[in-house]
């Protein structure tokens, strides 16, 4: 028998229903999600991988629909905004519920894939949208480059075409890599590998070439190795002086970046889209300076703390000579040759004069060469001092030009640093400073030196036509000789 529920009574059942309705709904809301069967790719293929969205176009404008789910409110975000002149979105926000996402592209004129990323939020969830395009007239895969884990297993890859092709793996990886099966469909397919773990040391790659006609496209599939590690073959290279190019193989199962230090100048990467990835081509420029330069080439990934570096040393030129013809005294001195090296089993020093007497190096690199004096009335003389360097059998040759002996004068000095008198004189050849400590140069009215051992210190100077001269103040003891001036004519005042 039917009963009518009193109003008071419903009226409560209402209530009840609402409260309900607005405490425990809320707390079932639904995962953020793509609602795969809404899925409606217009000019493109999509597919899922677990939650998130991969939409492939070809080179053609087009658009692609899908219906997103969220449990809150949601915005959707571009990572790169350098894709926004050819990808857009219908709306790039909304409320909680479900939403319409219509995807577009332009035409793609290019003849390289570009590809962009894009992020939807709501609450704490996340989904992506990859948007793949094609360059113009390409066989569309999903990805062409793939990094699949050591241990072993299964991928798979995407591939879109109205037309049949073929797949070919390459030779070294057929070792590792296997066909598993295909998937079609009406204009794509999903063809599935497998492969194996990797027990070794370094990381492995191979390639799958998917063709059509005159259309390839090619995915590299990169394996890890055991541990993170960066192998350089060799760890140091010696250069010589000249131009040389120089090539390093970088073995690694992460990704490396190289740096060259900023203050480098000499060195520069070659590059060239034919080589190997692991191979590093360079160019170093001629060292036409005195020593030796060395460079530290830094490979390392930041993000494992990884870093191991290459030692580049370029030898300078074996010898370093001030002037190839050096012009010495009739009174003898010692010559100084400088070298690129204190290394003294670096150079060997000959000559086929016996007036020219080479001595060992000494450790500041200098190699002393004795000039013996000249005879009275000798007549000057040339000599060559040849010095080899042990990577070369072609000498740095000196040529060393004795002047017979001019008129001198001399004086003593006690101080550490001396500064020349002032002469007048009428040039009729290259004069000459003697300065007491076994050094010679050419006559020069500015010329000063220094003692490394305190005095007294004999000077002579030798210069041809002296017509006058002004010696500086007197020092204690100091010693003063005129006697070869005599002979030959004025000598000055003092």
């Amino acid at each position: 028998m039917y009963k009518r529920v009193p109003y008071p009574i419903k009226i409560a059942f209402y209530w009840l229903a609402g409260i309900f309705f607005y405490i425990f709904i809320p707390g079932c809301r639904s995962e953020f999600d793509f609602i795969e069967e809404s899925l409606r790719p217009g000019a493109a293929e999509a597919a899922f991988s677990n939650k998130d969205l991969t939409v492939n176009f070809s080179s053609h404008a087009g658009n692609a629909s899908v219906d997103i789910k969220a449990p809150d409110d949601w915005t959707a975000l571009f990572v790169n905004n350098r894709t926004w002149d050819w990808c857009s979105l219908s709306q790039q926000s909304g409320k909680r519920g479900t939403a319409t996402i219509k995807i577009s592209v332009t035409e793609n004129n290019n003849y390289e894939t570009r590809s962009a990323t894009i992020v939807f939020t709501s609450g704490k969830s996340k989904l992506t949208i990859s948007v793949i395009q094609k360059q113009k007239d390409a066989l569309l895969v999903s990805s062409n480059r793939l990094n699949v884990p050591k241990e072993g297993g299964q991928f798979a890859v995407e591939v879109s075409a109205n037309i049949q092709y073929d797949y070919h793996i390459s030779e070294p990886a057929q070792s590792w890599i296997s066909t598993l099966n295909t998937r079609s469909g009406l204009t794509s397919s999903t063809v599935f590998f497998v492969f194996a773990g990797n027990d070794k040391f370094n990381k492995r790659e191979g390639e799958i070439v998917f063709s059509s006609g005159q259309f390839s496209e090619t995915v590299k599939v990169y394996q890890d190795g055991d541990v993170p590690a960066i192998i350089l073959s060799p760890d140091d290279i010696h250069l010589s002086p000249s131009s040389s190019n120089f090539s390093v193989e970088v073995r690694s199962n992460i990704q490396v970046d190289l740096k060259i230090p900023s203050d480098v100048d000499w060195i520069h990467e070659f590059k060239t889209k034919s080589l190997s990835s692991s191979k590093y081509e360079f160019i170093a420029d001629i060292n036409d300076a005195f020593k030796a330069r060395t460079c530290l080439l830094k490979f390392s990934s930041g993000e494992w703390g990884r870093e191991e570096t290459l030692a580049v040393t370029q030898d300078g030129n074996p010898i370093i000579i001030s002037s190839k013809t050096v012009q010495v005294s009739g009174r003898g001195c010692t010559l100084r040759i400088e070298t690129s090296t204190p290394d003294k089993s670096a150079f060997i020093t000959k000559t086929e004069d016996a007036w020219l007497a080479p001595c060992p190096m000494q450790e500041d690199g200098i190699i002393p060469v004795v000039v013996y004096a000249l005879e009275e009335n000798g007549k000057s003389r040339e000599g060559r001092i040849l010095v080899y360097h042990k990577t070369s059998d072609i000498p740095d040759t000196v040529m060393v030009c004795q002047h017979e002996r001019y008129p001198a004068f001399s004086y003593s000095t006690t101080a550490l640093e001396t500064q020349l008198p002032v002469i007048v004189h009428t040039p009729s050849g290259p004069g000459f400073i003697l300065w007491g400590d076994g050094t010679c140069e050419e006559y020069d009215p500015s010329l000063k030196h220094t003692y490394s051992t305190p005095g007294p210190h004999i000077i002579t100077v030798e210069l041809p036509g002296i017509l006058n001269l002004t010696l500086p103040a007197l020092e204690n003891g100091m010693a003063i000789n005129f006697r070869e001036l005599r002979k030959h004519g004025p000598h000055g005042k003092q």
